[in-house]
């Protein structure tokens, strides 16, 4: 899938606008009668993987378990599809940029994103992870999920303005088809909780940790946990010692260093014990100048 555009069942591919190791995510078009046409992203599973039972079990329990989940900062998924035997996912289409392209882009430019700005972002980050951690099925029962996956790549802000969580693909859940072997790490090292490391079973503390060390990340400009090996930043993540962020970076302000410290406890009971409380304590900080920061401050931003 190199040239564009191409015709891809229903849809044609405009480009290629992301890659990772499952799959690869096009912008695309679809169009209707009387020259209706909408954009939208389609998410396929890699050629070399369309054989492999268990990547393709993976991909259609991430299309199954994000269908059901409609909220303002969670991306939609609007269909599962195959295509000459490629598995895909139609789902809505940000234009924008993820956490990690955008603090990049920040540091090459030499850049700060205001403090009021970030706790916008991760607030909302927060409420999309409240409603999917108290999602329930059609009888009423929870499905108790944890996405597992929380990291900047998996952020993303709209040119618009809007803060949407993706990818669920490794997200655990009671009603999930695929079982995680015993013993095996999944998720980004540098952003998994302590007890994800020693093997302990995960809830959706473990996302509120994660979170937290996102917003440690855009805060001041780095990675909470660092190191040369993976086996290294396992080894911090096990034992947290973090100081306080002020000490850190002199410039963020001292009011995130309560709201850290608890996102970011060693002992999931002494964290946030629901995202919503993470994103309350945070919305205070959303005033810059007696207004409160947004989607068009956000938007603003990113233009």
């Amino acid at each position: 899938m190199d040239r564009f555009p191409q015709r891809f069942g229903k849809y044609i591919l405009l480009d290629r606008i992301a890659s990772g190791g499952m799959a690869e995510v096009f912008r695309a078009k679809v169009t209707g009668a009387e020259d209706f046409h909408r954009l939208i992203a389609i998410k396929c599973i890699l050629p070399h993987l369309v054989e492999d039972e268990e990547f393709c079990r993976m991909f259609i329990d991430e299309a199954k378990l994000a269908s059901n989940l409609s909220h303002a900062n969670i991306s939609q998924i609007y269909e599962l599809g195959d295509h000459a035997g490629r598995l895909y996912i139609g789902m809505e289409l940000i234009s924008g940029f993820n956490l990690r392209e955008i603090t990049r882009r920040i540091q090459k430019l030499g850049l700060r994103m205001p403090d009021s700005l970030v706790a916008y972002i991760i607030s909302k980050a927060a409420e999309a992870l409240d409603y999917a951690h108290q999602m329930k099925s059609l009888d009423g029962a929870p499905i108790n999920i944890v996405h597992r996956d929380v990291s900047p790549q998996n952020i993303l802000v709209s040119f618009d303005g809007a803060v949407k969580l993706v990818d669920f693909g490794i997200a655990k859940a009671e009603q999930r088809l695929t079982e995680t072997q015993s013993g095996v790490l999944k998720g980004k090292f540098s952003y998994m909780a302590p007890e994800q490391v020693r093997g302990k079973p995960v809830d959706n503390r473990s996302d509120i940790f994660a979170l937290g060390c996102v917003l440690w990340e855009l805060l001041v400009g780095k990675k909470a946990f660092q190191g040369k090996t993976d086996l290294e930043i396992l080894e911090k993540v096990r034992n947290p010692r973090l100081k306080p962020v002020h000490q850190v970076d002199s410039m963020v302000s001292e009011v995130f260093t309560p709201i850290l410290q608890k996102a970011l406890a060693s002992n999931p009971d002494k964290r946030y014990q629901r995202a919503h409380e993470f994103a309350e304590a945070l919305q205070p900080l959303m005033i810059d100048q007696k207004v409160i920061v947004g989607s068009r401050v956000a938007s603003e931003f990113m233009n």
